[in-house]
């Protein structure tokens, strides 16, 4: 099967998922903060049996939503924002994505889940609850926290929050140099940004910044660093090694680590074996990049000049990898990619556009008048030699013919060759139009008195042929019959 082929097979199935009354919907592991050992996958289960258990919704199997995602470099883990569950569910082809987070400080346990809609990327539905007892007991307040946003019970929450706690315990914390009061502390923001300052004697302050949404609790873990006036500033607290030691970082570094937010075990065990640095995360970072495809674009030796450019091009995050891996330009690839082409028909397509001259837009068309070509040969409707002398004794560049459905690019030069070559004298450029009209409605009346084709808008399928499609029909004389056997197994 051609790669070609096998695509449009895959788009196929694709769409059937989607002719359904209920709504597709994936959910996202949930971020977690101290919960100790309690995996994310485990609380995230949970909710997909809620939305297994409504009939308004048709959940995505977890192992194949793995698949996809790995196969496309993603990396769940931090993935709770909007947008990143937007991006997530583009790739799934799903219309909805749950997102979600708990945190547990102590007792008290803050729970948030959120769906979105992949299309317009808005939080439709929100649901929170703030639990306070056992961690085994989050089960239950979890399952009513996904049903009540399943139901729509619960209005949108138009409400923006911070939720701030320090190590240790009882840093003052400050909005844009406003008191609001000490950590841990639960306080209503607007969705703009913020500089958020905690401040503890004998310790370094911390700063960071937020950008507060509605529907979503910002989460802000500050660990301070003590200050001390002696050679052991470079150990911990408690008279040990510092944990950026551990980490075979700097202090400076450990600051800026802290405030990118990664887990010290995903920084031990996927980060540094890779040879990433704290510098270069804070670069990706303050490119605006999710923390999801840190790993990827460091594997894949993507360079912050390259990412720059893809930025500038307006690819999306989700396609830089395959811009590097692949053999041509970013440029040629973004054109691909708002074309609809995937990745593996990248290099295909831009030899196609090199070999001929046309762009990515036009692709599509010259490759389906190329097939559609290909098939006549194959069913014997037109003799190979044949078809390639007369292509040479045309005697003008027809390449336009493959894409152009109206005859409205045809130069007088051109119909002077064309005329001369179908012997008909009555063809010229007020003339050209109306043929081309007249083949395809004889090619609908021929489709109408056929008994048994159901091929939807047929109408549409006939006016998008092709001129070339035209003129080879009449040099080697090919009945209606055949042409519309070979285009509907096409369509």
């Amino acid at each position: 099967m051609s790669r070609m082929r096998k695509f449009l097979l895959i788009t196929v199935l694709f769409l059937n998922t989607h002719l359904t009354s209920q709504t597709t919907v994936a959910v996202l592991d949930f971020e977690t903060e101290g919960l100790g050992n309690v995996p994310a996958s485990a609380l995230s289960a949970i909710v997909r049996r809620e939305v297994l258990k409504s009939s308004d919704y048709r959940l995505v199997d977890r192992k194949a939503m793995d698949e996809i995602l790995q196969e496309q470099g993603f990396q769940q883990t931090g993935c709770v924002s909007s947008e990143c569950a937007v991006e997530v569910g583009k790739l799934l082809g799903v219309q909805k994505m749950v997102s979600g987070s708990i945190s547990g400080l102590g007792s008290l346990f803050l729970l948030d889940i959120q769906m979105i809609d992949v299309a317009t990327g808005e939080i439709e539905k929100t649901s929170s609850v703030e639990h306070m007892g056992k961690i085994e007991e989050l089960v239950s307040p979890l399952r009513e926290a996904a049903n009540a946003m399943l139901s729509g019970v619960e209005q949108k929450n138009d409400e923006a929050f911070l939720y701030a706690e320090s190590n240790p315990s009882g840093a003052q914390i400050s909005l844009d140099g406003q008191f609001i009061g000490s950590a841990p502390i639960k306080y209503p923001i607007q969705p703009r940004k913020y500089r958020v300052l905690l401040k503890a004697q004998g310790y370094a302050d911390w700063s960071q910044e937020i950008t507060g949404k509605l529907g979503e609790t910002i989460l802000v873990k500050a660990e301070l660093l003590e200050i001390k006036a002696s050679s052991a500033a470079v150990t911990s607290s408690e008279g040990g090694v510092g944990k950026w030691e551990v980490l075979g970082i700097t202090r400076d570094e450990y600051v800026e680590f802290l405030r990118l937010g990664i887990l010290e075990r995903d920084w031990l065990d996927k980060f540094q074996p890779i040879g990433a640095s704290v510098g270069e995360l804070s670069e990706y970072k303050a490119l605006g990049i999710p923390d999801i495809f840190w790993i990827n674009f460091k594997k894949a030796g993507i360079s912050l000049n390259e990412m720059n450019e893809y930025k500038a091009i307006g690819i999306e995050h989700n396609y830089w990898v395959a811009v590097k891996e692949s053999e041509i330009p970013p440029k040629a690839a973004f054109e691909l990619i708002t074309s609809g082409f995937p990745p593996t028909l990248w290099n295909e397509m831009f030899n196609v556009q090199t070999q001929y001259g046309i762009s990515a837009n036009e692709a599509p068309k010259f490759v389906e008048t190329i097939t559609i070509i290909a098939n006549l040969i194959n069913d014997n409707l037109i003799n190979e030699t044949e078809y390639g002398a007369f292509k040479n004794d045309l005697g003008i560049d027809h390449k336009k013919f493959f894409t152009d459905v109206s005859g409205n690019s045809i130069t007088d030069n051109e119909i002077d060759h064309l005329s001369k070559t179908l012997n008909n004298k009555k063809l010229n450029k007020n003339t050209m139009r109306s043929v081309l009209l007249n083949w395809k409605q004889s090619l609908f009346n021929t489709w109408k008195q056929t008994d048994g084709r159901d091929q939807g808008n047929m109408t549409d399928i006939i006016m998008q042929r092709t001129v070339w499609e035209w003129l080879v029909v009449q040099i080697f004389d090919i009945s209606n019959e055949k042409f519309l056997d070979n285009i509907l197994s096409e369509a």
